[in-house]
């Protein structure tokens, strides 16, 4: 029921020059404008800038969040804000380093989107993070964050100023990104196919490894329920230089724990926040947990996971 990893990145609400903020005339005046390297390298200042600043508390920053995240990632953020308040989590002070956009996407539709990465404070491995402009006068907003596994490599893209491919359905490809997902999901569940479309990675060896020991700590005082969804916002798959695509996404878990009767179980502490004034439960609990996963699918052979986080975004229980 812990969370592994917390997600801790944001963009700014709005400044001059940049397609899909307020304030950017040039660009309101000309939607069809393609983002350039120059344009998204301070889009991904202003993010790193703002993750700065919710990391250190500033109201301002905090008080905008929804104008700041998209999708789950919005969601997420607001679940990290209730673990810090309640001192559940703490996030490093101090500006992130290595800040770069690896990839823009290609074209002038929306939506449009940035793949940026930072190394953030205390942190040996960096953050792969999805930005998305839903439309012209919306504020670029981060979709997800993820943080890379220790072994994981990524190729080149598409030059920022020629863009990379979006790949809106997949259908040429051995597998289409959402089935990826969807297959992953099953397999989060103790449900994966024979030939799953993923290669094994220490990311789901840990969520089993996690799960086997908590039925088995608890099996006297609790039954569980476990089910994992593939969320709809993030989705995002972008085709590589080589011809590869890497697929960002979410699955959210679903913990369901129905308490034995005469039994009670203490509420654990990275969802007591969730749970305020409830120290134990008799009942049942529900939690649940949000999963930002980057995976490579190449042109042949199967996907590889490159970056994941987990994290709790909401509980019941009583």
């Amino acid at each position: 029921m812990a969370a592994a990893s917390v997600l801790a990145a944001t963009v700014t609400l709005a400044g001059c020059g940049a397609p899909g903020l307020p304030g950017a005339p040039s660009l309101l005046d000309s939607p069809g404008a393609a983002v350039t390297q120059d344009q998204s390298s301070r889009i991904m200042e202003r993010v790193m800038a703002a993750d700065t600043d919710v990391r250190e508390g500033k109201p301002e920053a905090i008080s905008h969040l929804n104008a700041i995240y998209a999708g789950e990632g919005a969601r997420a953020v607001k679940a990290n804000q209730t673990l810090t308040a309640s001192k559940a989590k703490s996030l490093p002070k101090g500006a992130p380093s290595d800040v770069k956009v690896l990839a823009t996407s290609r074209g002038t539709d929306y939506p449009r989107y940035l793949l940026g990465a930072s190394l953030p404070p205390g942190n040996k491995q960096p953050l792969l993070h999805m930005i998305v402009g839903t439309d012209v006068r919306t504020p670029y907003r981060i979709a997800m964050s993820a943080q890379m596994l220790p072994t994981a490599h990524i190729n080149a893209f598409y030059a920022a100023n020629e863009g990379s491919p979006v790949v809106t359905d997949g259908s040429d490809m051995n597998v289409k990104p959402v089935d990826l997902l969807k297959a992953y999901a099953d397999g989060l569940s103790d449900k994966a196919p024979e030939n799953p479309p993923y290669d094994p990675d220490t990311f789901s060896e840990q969520i089993h490894k996690k799960a086997k020991e908590f039925d088995q700590d608890y099996e006297a005082i609790t039954t569980v329920a476990r089910s994992n969804q593939v969320m709809a916002d993030p989705m995002v798959a972008m085709r590589q230089l080589n011809g590869d695509t890497m697929v960002m996404g979410a699955i959210e878990r679903t913990e369901i724990y129905t308490i034995k009767p005469g039994k009670q179980m203490k509420t654990p502490g990275l969802v007591a926040p969730f749970l305020p004034g409830r120290a134990i439960l008799v009942q049942k609990a529900q939690v649940q947990v949000m999963q930002f996963l980057v995976f490579i699918l190449p042109k042949d052979g199967k996907a590889k996971l490159v970056a994941a986080t987990e994290q709790v975004v909401g509980a019941s229980g009583f």
